[in-house]
């Protein structure tokens, strides 16, 4: 990475863009505006637009560091993350086997299932409509990336795990 990382995160450099930011002009005001729309009192739509742009930040934040350890255990470990829009995890040696990339790829969507069912768990067990509503949003997004991420598209985890299965399932030409 060219810059230098803000702050390490399990020990992998991380730099921030101003452009991550933007969730909190999307999320916000779309949490706040669903409350409204759900007739959820004004001060309690407010708490419920700011949990939504924190739990959009926790769900990348637990995606990533399924990455970060998934990478780990494929011994192809990360070398930096790069915040923007999304976070975008950075691999120097880019020559490892389709396993390791298969591997280091899981993690984030394993991640994002597992956080998924925290948040599910913790509106489960909430039994005020406010802390229900404020756990919501972490769930559905959490729920959505863990499902999306799937898609097979070469820039995003489905993507790499699918073009690596069938480099490992194609036949061998010498």
């Amino acid at each position: 990475m060219s810059k230098k990382s803000h702050f390490t995160l399990l020990g992998v450099p991380v730099r921030l863009h101003p452009r991550l930011l933007l969730w909190i002009i999307i999320y916000g005001p779309i949490g706040y505006a669903i409350a409204r729309w759900r007739g959820i009192e004004h001060r309690k739509a407010l708490i419920i637009g700011l949990s939504t742009v924190i739990s959009w930040y926790h769900t990348d934040l637990m995606h990533v560091i399924g990455h970060i350890i998934s990478a780990r255990l494929a011994k192809a470990s990360m070398d930096y993350v790069k915040w923007d829009v999304m976070p975008i995890t950075g691999y120097y040696d880019h020559n490892v086997s389709p396993q390791q990339h298969i591997g280091r790829s899981l993690g984030g969507p394993i991640a994002s299932a597992l956080t998924a069912l925290f948040y599910y768990q913790l509106r489960r067990w909430s039994k005020p409509k406010l802390l229900k509503a404020i756990f919501t949003p972490g769930y559905i997004q959490n729920l959505l990336i863990s499902i999306l991420c799937f898609l097979p598209d070469k820039r995003i985890d489905g993507g790499v795990i699918y073009y690596n299965i069938r480099e490992l399932l194609s036949p061998r030409r010498d």
